[in-house]
């Protein structure tokens, strides 16, 4: 059985269009992974105290259609390969009733917080989880066009944004990259992959390239991104939007 949770979302967390934005989603997503942590351990902050992290690697969301303010959604999360040494993979999938709104698969991996070493997932404690099936995303892995891409614009990393970890939280990425689409507010999200890379740091100054728009057989366009500190890559997108007239 997954693990679910139920949320009444918030005007806040929505667009010009009365919209979820699609960091929003991701974060319904990840809340809902934090809760089931919460209550079947090891919870973060014990990780914390004990100088380890998840840090998340790669996450593909698939937005099926857009989800309004104020719109009851039924998110469940499960664990999918508690075997696997330095790799742990989760699903995430949002409902509105009877109707799947979302979905998303997230690779994360264990580190130790001070040397940022690998540690070993399938030495941890699942006992309390139920694990369940793992489901495939299109493009989770992807190439960047280096020859397309071009300097965009500078973000910097302020307080707000960033985590106990004392960098941007991972949350935040998809609303950066969406900030740098020209018109944007006649933009709709329908799919994104990231490659998490390296930590932006409080107060860093993050570099933003994009690529020019593919367009697909369906009328979508797909924008590539490259985030780049400290002469870093920092994250890496592939993410598409279909657009109003």
């Amino acid at each position: 059985m997954p693990y679910t949770s139920f949320y009444e979302t918030q005007n806040h967390d929505t667009d010009l269009c009365g919209n979820l934005r699609p960091s929003a989603v991701q974060k319904y997503m990840q809340e809902t992974a934090n809760r089931q942590m919460r209550d079947s351990g090891p919870t973060y902050e014990e990780l914390f105290e004990k100088g380890q992290a998840f840090i998340l690697s790669r996450m593909a969301v698939k937005i099926h259609r857009s989800i309004k303010q104020y719109e009851n959604i039924r998110v469940e999360t499960w664990p999918s390969n508690k075997d696997k040494a330095a790799a742990f993979t989760r699903c995430y999938v949002i409902y509105s009733g009877d109707e799947e709104v979302a979905r998303g698969l997230g690779i994360w991996a264990l580190v130790d917080i001070n040397t940022k070493s690998l540690l070993r997932v399938s030495d941890m404690d699942f006992s309390n989880y139920e694990m369940g099936e793992p489901f495939e995303i299109k493009d989770i892995r992807f190439r960047i066009p280096k020859d397309e891409m071009k300097y965009a614009g500078d973000f910097k990393v302020f307080y707000t944004l960033c985590d106990c970890n004392r960098h941007m939280n991972n949350t935040n990425y998809p609303d950066l990259y969406l900030s740098f689409i020209p018109d944007a507010d006649k933009c709709t999200v329908t799919d994104y992959s990231i490659t998490y890379k390296a930590e932006a740091p409080l107060n860093e100054t993050l570099m933003v390239e994009i690529s020019e728009p593919h367009e697909n057989e369906n009328g979508t366009l797909t924008y590539f991104f490259r985030t780049m500190t400290g002469g870093l890559v920092n994250s890496e997108c592939r993410l598409t939007v279909s657009r109003s007239s």
